[in-house]
């Protein structure tokens, strides 16, 4: 109850507030750069009389752009999944959620005299960014493209490096410092993440758990296995083991029966990052070494072939014409494997659900670990063409301390309140999926469809991993070689 009353504080405090031009009163100069390293971190439970900590940006008192139109591609609001949920709401609505995000774009604007002017493109907004920068037309100021495609991006000399503008606070309690650290290559960071979106964290990959079948068939709970780290792949496998049923009769499992897990191909690539099998490390110098293929990475596939490519306890929906998010509404699959933002098709599922992480390998592991969906979650970035650095890094950092202020908390609250979230379990489920996000570098570069091989071997029912991976691997490491050579034979 405190951390929800700590939650609806920070929002309501940011109603009427804008985040200061310049230090605030009374603090000292550094203050306001003393949170946690990372914004997905949620705000403290704090005692409901405590004011709690509102962040700013250091931009000198008095600035003004003069009204300036500040030009950031988004996604489209109109897509039909990847839609932007961070620039586009007319008016105050009474919903938390949109309401943040029209107090949050208003206060920015008022605070510097700027237009913020949202330019909407489809399909990650990879080809415009490109465009914009290949033709040199100087289109927008910043933008949001997917992460893989800013990698692609940043291989071409299309944007500027953030450590080296000079009013950027890269290392700001509002930008995401895993993404910073891990993401960064030859001390290089073309692409950021942080409180200045929620579309990001709406990628990340969990397991929604249908309440109403676990108390049917009287199993252990997941969330005290969650809590004791005790929560692994083979207790997973045993849990959905104990639903899956012919539902129909007919000798055949088809779309009619139950299951323990249905998923879609996607949840191969994640389960790995999930066991602590990294597609690429870093060296001493800040470039990519390819980790991916280990003794261990042997170990995980063969576990989760146990389950994955078990036609009787598991659906794989992308094999088969079958909808997962539908069969899981239909009480079909005990767990589902979909991104968190899938929670707005299941407000309407007749029984409870919970959310929680994907399974550790086994006990031994250090942490869950949290991956978004390398695709569709969107960084940050600069293009070239934008020659007003300091402009640009004033009405970004405006935007992700203000965000961290009023737009994390009430999209944090929205997950916190009503049927998606009801008990304090799954509060705390939640809270471990958000402080447990980090980036792999190789899965979002992707050199040679690395990434590709766990749903290939999805696809083709196969085990053999060894053999999958040494006819890939020659092509992954060639072209490795081609995008580091842009990071390392050029200037920063």
């Amino acid at each position: 109850m405190k951390k929800l009353i700590s939650l609806l504080l920070v929002l309501l405090l940011s109603m009427g507030a804008f985040l200061s031009c310049s230090e605030k009163p009374g603090d000292e100069p550094d203050a306001q750069n003393t949170a946690a390293a990372t914004p997905d971190d949620q705000p403290a439970a704090e005692e409901a009389d405590e004011e709690p900590e509102v962040f700013a940006a250091n931009i000198p008192d008095g600035t003004n752009l003069d009204g300036y139109g500040f030009r950031i591609l988004v996604y489209n609001e109109a897509s039909s999944v990847w839609r932007d949920a961070d620039f586009f709401a007319e008016e105050l609505s009474g919903d938390v959620l949109n309401d943040a995000v029209y107090r949050r774009k208003l206060a920015v604007e008022d605070g510097l005299n700027v237009d913020i002017v949202t330019c909407p493109e489809d399909a990650y907004c990879y080809t415009p960014m490109y465009n914009s920068v290949q033709s040199a037309d100087n289109a927008y100021d910043a933008g949001f493209v997917g992460l893989q495609d800013s990698f692609s991006l940043a291989e071409k000399q299309m944007l500027h490096d953030l450590n080296m503008i000079e009013d950027f606070e890269i290392h700001a309690p509002w930008w995401d410092q895993n993404c910073v650290e891990q993401l960064s290559v030859n001390r290089r960071n073309y692409q950021i993440t942080g409180d200045i979106s929620i579309l990001y964290r709406k990628s990340i990959r969990v397991l929604y758990y249908n309440k109403a079948l676990g108390a049917n068939y009287q199993l252990e709970s997941p969330y005290r296995m969650v809590d004791e780290k005790t929560w692994t792949v083979d207790r997973l496998i045993d849990l959905c083991s104990a639903v899956s049923e012919d539902l129909d009769g007919n000798g055949t499992y088809d779309a009619n029966d139950r299951y323990g897990l249905v998923y879609s191909g996607d949840t191969a690539r994640i389960a790995f990052i999930a066991s602590g099998v990294s597609y690429a490390t870093k060296d001493e110098n800040d470039l990519p070494v390819l980790t991916f293929f280990t003794e261990k990475t042997v170990s995980v596939w063969d576990k989760y072939a146990d389950l994955l490519l078990n036609p009787q306890i598991s659906a794989n929906c992308s094999k088969n014409p079958w909808e997962y998010e539908k069969m899981f509404l239909a009480d079909q699959g005990l767990f589902c494997c979909m991104e968190l933002h899938h929670v707005e098709g299941l407000r309407e599922m007749d029984h409870d659900f919970g959310i929680l992480p994907l399974p550790m390998f086994d006990e031994t592991q250090d942490d869950y670990h949290v991956m978004v969906n390398f695709g569709p979650a969107a960084a940050c970035l600069i293009p070239v063409t934008n020659t007003e650095l300091q402009r640009t890094a004033w009405v970004l950092d405006a935007l992700g301390a203000e965000g961290k202020n009023t737009l994390t908390p009430a999209y944090y609250e929205s997950y916190l309140k009503g049927k998606t979230t009801r008990d304090e379990e799954s509060r705390a489920s939640l809270e471990i999926i958000f402080n447990s996000v980090l980036y792999d570098v190789g899965a979002c570069f992707d050199w040679g469809d690395i990434t590709h091989l766990p749903r290939e071997l999805l696809d083709s029912d196969s085990r053999d991993i060894a053999s999958a991976y040494q006819k890939k691997e020659k092509i992954v490491l060639k072209a490795m070689e081609r995008s580091m050579k842009s990071f390392t034979e050029t200037a920063p």
